[in-house]
């Protein structure tokens, strides 16, 4: 059947023509939001060279995305807020008279390259060949900075991928004669197919979400896990969770069988339950045991006798998986893709032999989607009419203080009925609105 690839993505270029006025200089750039505000003071700027080209990278916390009205598609950055001090404390900058759409990002990474070029189709020409080495340039930028990030905020920043984050906005900007500024000419945008799907590729059969015999719990969620952050561009993250799949099943599975071999030949549950964890303990690393020679002493099932190649592949990943956990290699995207379904492979042989519910590779053709939809949309922008809404539920709302009999002292403290003030930061607009609730603790309501 089928399998959709999960980092396809589509780009989009428009076409456009030379502005009137001799020659010209355009130059590409991509930008891209993220889903935290960076721990910067201040607007990180670097030169950097990614595939043999040179590049301006900036990160911004300040920066709003603005979709233009007249001419050609155009998707600009401005400054959230006024450069006036005094007016940046009051109110964000209002939309100017070109504007028609904003979204308000948390903050953006913005990628700009160096080399100028004499048309519009000249800069856009291989734009979805630039996106890639620049988001995983941007991943491994993120990365390093969260290697020294404190182990309590390691939440506040993390890679992101274009699966992450859905949508890049990518376009060219003209060099104007007169005023000797960059400006954004035309804009296009590159999709993830696979993050913003509209429908599923499969649909369960009427049973088959409700399994009845038991489930690889562990060893599933490893797997899944495995898989996306795969997708999110963390290969050591795949490797290392796909093999701690099948060594925990491999595990589970070996003391499984021996304990009932143990209460065959006459010892109580209890004891062999002590026996067989002791065993188990001796060679809990030793994958090879695992799935071969202690396996077939205790049950005759081996996964070397059974299939060799995969066994074989199964020694080979546990090289790279060492390679990883206590070498600090960073294994390719094809070696992780490959060791993921592996050990899927090896749990499914794991799940037949200790009598678990055995999960399909992939669903029947019969119960797969012909083809696919998709939708683009920005995983992380917070568009303006939502903000909007949030504002205006805010004025709404309306707390009932209600009288709380308890002792005299309480009644009189409830007559004076406080009112406690809290402030709402709207970071769209920039002004803090005060709303008064009458009662106590506004959490209890």
């Amino acid at each position: 059947m089928f399998i959709f690839n999960p980092n396809a993505t589509a780009t989009i270029t428009p076409g456009c023509g030379v502005p009137a006025g001799g020659i010209q200089k355009f130059r590409w750039r991509m930008h891209v939001s993220l889903p935290y505000p960076f721990p910067f003071q201040k607007y990180h700027n670097a030169q950097v060279k990614i595939d043999k080209k040179d590049f301006e990278f900036i990160v911004s916390n300040g920066l709003d995305r603005v979709f233009l009205k007249s001419g050609m598609p155009r998707v600009d950055l401005r400054p959230r807020h006024s450069k006036n001090k005094e007016k940046r404390s009051q109110s964000a900058r209002p939309m100017n008279e070109d504007e028609k759409h904003r979204e308000v990002l948390q903050s953006v990474a913005i990628f700009r390259e160096n080399t100028i070029y004499n048309s519009p189709e000249e800069a856009f020409k291989g734009a979805d060949k630039k996106i890639r080495p620049c988001m995983d340039y941007l991943s491994e930028f993120v990365g390093n900075i969260h290697r020294n990030v404190p182990y309590l905020m390691s939440w506040l920043i993390y890679p992101v991928s274009l699966f992450d984050a859905g949508m890049v906005h990518h376009g060219i900007e003209n060099l104007c004669s007169n005023c000797k500024r960059w400006h954004i000419y035309a804009s296009g945008m590159t999709i993830s197919l696979a993050r913003l799907m509209h429908q599923p590729l499969f649909y369960f059969g009427d049973n088959d979400y409700n399994a009845v015999t038991p489930t690889a719990d562990t060893s599933n969620e490893l797997l899944a896990e495995a898989l996306m952050s795969l997708y999110r561009g963390m290969p050591r993250l795949t490797v290392l969770n796909s093999y701690a799949a099948v060594e925990s099943l491999a595990n589970s599975i070996f003391k499984l069988k021996l304990k009932q071999k143990i209460i065959k030949s006459g010892t109580n549950s209890k004891k062999a339950e002590e026996m067989a964890e002791k065993k188990r303990k001796s060679i809990r690393t030793k994958i090879g045991r695992l799935t071969h020679k202690g396996l077939k002493e205790v049950c005759g099932r081996s996964l070397y006798c059974e299939d060799d190649e995969l066994y074989y592949q199964l020694m080979s990943f546990y090289q790279i998986r060492n390679k990883v956990a206590h070498g600090g290699a960073v294994p390719d995207f094809k070696e992780a893709e490959e060791g993921h379904k592996l050990c899927c492979e090896v749990v499914r042989w794991l799940c037949r032999v200790g009598g678990l519910n055995v999960k399909e590779m992939a669903p029947p053709q019969s119960q797969a989607v012909p083809g696919f939809t998709t939708m683009s949309k920005d995983n992380f922008a917070k568009p303006g009419f939502v903000l909007d809404f949030i504002r205006k539920l805010l004025d709404s709302v309306s707390v009932k203080g209600a009288a709380r009999e308890t002792s005299k002292k309480g009644v009189e403290s409830n007559k004076k009925n406080t009112i406690q003030t809290y402030r709402i930061l709207n970071r769209e607009e920039g002004t803090k609105k005060v709303m008064e609730l009458k009662g106590g603790d506004p959490s209890n309501e």
